[in-house]
């Protein structure tokens, strides 16, 4: 239960902007959110070749994280990949008020929001990670442990989206960008207690 709030407030930051952030960027411009840039009026080719290169520097974060289990411990892949997601907020904000701002600031405002991404699609598979470790302690609930990962997952999913859609109405993507960092926040509050009871939910964890 400790992994619970952490898993759910995590994917219900992805779901948030893999469905809502979309409609967001493609619809017309919404007058009430003028001085955002992200304010709707993007083509769907853009928008295309936007969501391709997220999804290559995700996936590419999953392999990379996914492959760091035997040098840092699930929970500190995780608090990594938090922070990681609230800096790429932070790029968002900034690209979302960056009226004026020249290419010496939009850029590397824009490698700031891909590392976030990169380094924040490592607490995916570290969450996995601790439920396969808990099937290892519990191998007689092996399939009830990992299905608590389609559930939270779905849970997720709905969070995500319900207040997704609630703040970007109220706001806009600031709105969306607020919802998102409560989530993040409501990820690390269990993260402290997670990482003192690791050690009985697997083998022996690395000591980073």
């Amino acid at each position: 239960m400790l992994l619970a709030p952490t898993w759910i407030a995590l994917n219900a930051v992805i779901g948030s902007w893999s469905s809502v952030s979309i409609f967001q960027l493609v619809n017309d411009p919404d007058p009430r959110f003028a001085d955002q840039v992200m304010n709707g009026g993007l083509s769907g080719s853009t928008l295309s070749i936007g969501v391709s290169v997220g999804l290559i520097i995700f996936f590419a974060g999953l392999v990379y994280w996914g492959n760091r289990f035997k040098r840092y411990r699930r929970t500190t892949i995780i608090g990594v990949g938090i922070a990681g997601g609230l800096a790429m907020m932070a790029a968002v904000f900034a690209l979302n008020h960056s009226q004026g701002f020249g290419p010496a600031l939009v850029v590397p405002l824009v490698g700031v929001l891909l590392a976030g991404l990169f380094i924040l699609a490592g607490a995916t598979p570290a969450a996995l990670g601790l439920l396969a470790d808990m099937t290892e302690t519990h191998p007689n609930d092996r399939g009830a442990v990992m299905g608590l990962y389609s559930v939270f997952l779905g849970v997720g999913q709905i969070i995500g989206s319900l207040v997704g859609g609630a703040t970007a109405q109220w706001r806009g993507i600031d709105g969306l960008l607020l919802g998102s960092f409560v989530l993040l926040l409501i990820a690390i509050l269990p993260l402290q207690g997670l990482r003192a009871n690791e050690h009985l939910v697997g083998t022996a964890a690395p000591s980073a």
